[in-house]
Formats: structure tokens, C-alpha cells, sequence
């Protein structure tokens, strides 16, 4: 029975994971194509390509699907590589007509990650005792100068959600911004609020996963820098969500 549960947990990631990988190719037929082909985003469809690409991404979800059991926290930086950097590119591979050895290498490459990550033995470390409170208190103050500057230098004056307007948004943030807040900035929309993300969606606290997403939009809105981080961030949303659910499952 359990062997059985675990197949069926397996068959999910493996089809949840096509259907997020079709609807990034859609969009590309639909939109990106159209709209950007004199940016390179051509297309030149190889049929064989098309097969190649999807049997190798099958193969690599498999062997992330025996990741789920693992207790190393390094699986998620390997989540996240697949997400936003391996699956785009195996679409890519089939829809540019890409280089082979190119794709081969980056799977191989992957294959070799997935290894060390299952079977190197993890490296025992270290921690502080009240680790975990200094280290939420260090994300809690990076978040409160950010927020509070971008809020101090006019950003609720700067608050834009239309697309059409993000360069007017991004010159005024542009103007008031500093070298510290440019930097803080990035790790805040990647790093801090995915954290935050993370802990919400592990301890299922609907509360803090909410917040979590109003201070994404609320940072886009106020800068309107990078929208394609603030299309990723959603993207590790749904990534997060649906593994917590396999967990369920």
C-alpha cells in the first residue's frame, strides 16, 4: 500500500510538471514569439527535439520525486534550478531548434547535482542556540529598511500596478534610491520574501503565506523593477504549494 502511494505521488510531480511545462511553452506560442521575435525569442520547431526534451525532463522529475523524502534542505536550491532555469530551457531547446550538446551538457550537469545531493552524506555543521530568532531578526531588519525607505522616499506615492507605466514607476524609484537600498533590494524580493514564503507554506499558516505575497506586490508596485522576478516569485509560489500538497498526498 505504501508502494503504491508512493507511485501515485510520483505520477503527480511527473504530470504536474509537463502541465507547467506546456503552458510555458503556450505562452511562448502565444505571446513571447509574437511579441519579442525581433529580441531573439524566435521559433524553429525540431520534432525530434520535441521528444528529446520532454523524455529527459521526465527523467530528471523522476529523480527529483525521490528527493521529497530527503530531510536535506539543500533540495530546494535543486527545486528552484529545475523551475526557473531547466525546465525554460528544455522548451527552448525544441521550440529554438537549440544546440544538443548544449541541452545534454545541462542535463547531464543536472543529473550530477541530483547525485551528490543523494548521495553524498550531509556535513555536519554547527548552530548557535537562538539561531533561528537572530536569523529571522536579521531578515525582519533588512525588510524594515526597505519597506520603510522605499515608503520614506515616496513610494506609496509611486504605487503603480498598470505595466504600461512601469518606466515612469522605475524612474521615480530610480531617483530617490541609494547604493545600499539598491542592493538590499534584489535579496529582499528573492531572498527575504521567499524565506518568509517558505516558513509560511511549511508551517501552513495561511496568515504569513497572505503577508508574504502583499509585501511582493506592494515591492513591485513601488518600484516596478524586474518584472519577470516578480512573474517568478509566483511561479515558486505555485512550485512551493504543489510540492506541499504531494507531501499531503
Amino acid at each position: 500500500m505504501m508502494n503504491l502511494k508512493i507511485k501515485k505521488k510520483y505520477i503527480y510531480t511527473i504530470v504536474s510538471t509537463l502541465i507547467f511545462k506546456m503552458i510555458l511553452e503556450y505562452g511562448y506560442f502565444t505571446f513571447v514569439n509574437p511579441l519579442y521575435a525581433y529580441s531573439g525569442f524566435t521559433l524553429d520547431i525540431s520534432q525530434i527535439k520535441i521528444v528529446e526534451s520532454y523524455l529527459l525532463v521526465i527523467i530528471i522529475t523522476s529523480c527529483l520525486s525521490k528527493l521529497d523524502d530527503s530531510d536535506k534542505p539543500s533540495k530546494v536550491v535543486i527545486y528552484l534550478l529545475f523551475v526557473n532555469l531547466y525546465l525554460p530551457i528544455s522548451s527552448l531547446y525544441w521550440l529554438q531548434n537549440n544546440s544538443r550538446e548544449y541541452f545534454f551538457i545541462i542535463t547531464f550537469s543536472f543529473l550530477f547535482l541530483y547525485l551528490i545531493l543523494d548521495r553524498v552524506k550531509q556535513i555536519k555543521t554547527y548552530t548557535l542556540s537562538e539561531g533561528k530568532n537572530i536569523g529571522f531578526l536579521f531578515l525582519i531588519t533588512i525588510t524594515v529598511i526597505v519597506y520603510g525607505f522605499l515608503i520614506m522616499t515616496g513610494g506609496l506615492q509611486r504605487l503603480n500596478l498598470n505595466l504600461l507605466e512601469v518606466y515612469n514607476t522605475r524612474k521615480g524609484y530610480a531617483d530617490s534610491s541609494n547604493v545600499l537600498i539598491g542592493y538590499l533590494l534584489p535579496w529582499q524580493a528573492h531572498v527575504v520574501n521567499l524565506t518568509f514564503l517558505i516558513y509560511g507554506l511549511i508551517k501552513k499558516n495561511k496568515l504569513i503565506t497572505l503577508l508574504v505575497i502583499l509585501l511582493q506586490v506592494f515591492l513591485f508596485s513601488m518600484t516596478n523593477f524586474r518584472y519577470s522576478s516578480f512573474i517568478n516569485f509566483f511561479k515558486k509560489i505555485i512550485f512551493c504549494s504543489c510540492k506541499s500538497s504531494l507531501y499531503i498526498l
